[in-house]
């Protein structure tokens, strides 16, 4: 294998069980997709993956491709005019949850580069 970035085992819903719970479970395998995936930290990748968000971060071009990530997410505003309170609310939530990615991503980096600082110390 190349030396990119390793990443950890995925905890919440893997891909594996998911296709067997889909496959080899039927519905009831279906319906445990469903249900809410509880997550150990607040969304904070394993340290490896931090450093590697970081590395692409500071390597020539990488730096672009999450101005890009924050482009479509938190720069994006959120439109209101001319619609139900119902719409603007579920809006909102759409926008939360975008922004809610954006920011899990930023955390990674800057933790991800207070490693690598620590690391070189």
């Amino acid at each position: 294998m190349s030396g990119g970035p390793q990443f950890g085992p995925r905890h919440a819903q893997p891909l594996d069980l998911m296709v067997n719970q889909a496959g080899g479970d039927g519905f009831a395998g279906i319906e445990k997709l469903m249900n809410p995936v509880i997550q150990p930290e607040k969304l904070q990748p394993a340290d490896e993956v931090a450093r590697s968000m970081a590395k692409i971060f500071n390597m020539p071009g990488g730096r672009e491709i999450f101005e890009w990530m924050m482009d479509i997410s938190v720069r994006q505003r959120l439109q209101t005019s001319g619609i139900s309170i119902e719409e603007v609310a579920l809006r909102a939530t759409k926008k939360e949850g975008i922004d809610g990615f954006a920011a899990a991503i930023l955390a990674a980096i800057a933790h991800g580069q207070k490693l690598l600082e620590e690391g070189q110390k």
